[in-house]
C-alpha cells in the first residue's frame, strides 16, 4: 500500500517509534522481565507488550543488525522514564544518521530516486 504523502516525522511516529518499543519489549522479555514489568518500564499497556512480543503489532519495520544491537544495549540501560526517553532518542538519531529513515520512508511513500527532502538525506 502506497500512501501519497507522509512526512519523515510521520514515518518516525507511526512506524519507527512503535518498532523501537517492540524491539525493546522483546529484548526486555529475553532478560527475564514479565509483561507487567516491561509495560511499567516502557510506560505502555500490558496488552501492548503482549502484541509486541507476539508479533501482532509494529511488524512493518525490521531493523538491521546494527540498529537491533543498539536497541538491545539500550534495553540494558533503561531503569527510569528518563533513561527510556534518552535511549529512544539515541536510537532515533542513529536511524537518522544511518539514513535508515529514508529506506523505511520508501516502503510507504514513492520518493524521488535522488532524495534530498529531509535532514537525514542532507547529512552527506
Amino acid at each position: 500500500m502506497t500512501i501519497q504523502l507522509l512526512q519523515p516525522q510521520e514515518i518516525e511516529f507511526h512506524y519507527i517509534l512503535p518498532s523501537i518499543r517492540k524491539s525493546l519489549s522483546v529484548h526486555l522479555k529475553e532478560q527475564g522481565l514479565d509483561q507487567k514489568g516491561i509495560a511499567k518500564l516502557l510506560c505502555i499497556r500490558e496488552s501492548t507488550v503482549s502484541q509486541y512480543v507476539n508479533n501482532k503489532r509494529a511488524n512493518k519495520v525490521d531493523f538491521n543488525p546494527k540498529i537491533d544491537s543498539e536497541i538491545k544495549k539500550s534495553s540494558l540501560r533503561i531503569k527510569t522514564k528518563n533513561d527510556l526517553i534518552r535511549e529512544v532518542q539515541n536510537i532515533v538519531l542513529l536511524i537518522r544518521k544511518e539514513q535508515l529513515i529514508c529506506d523505511i520512508h520508501r516502503k510507504f511513500v514513492k520518493l524521488p530516486e535522488k532524495c534530498d527532502l529531509c535532514e537525514a538525506c542532507n547529512q552527506n
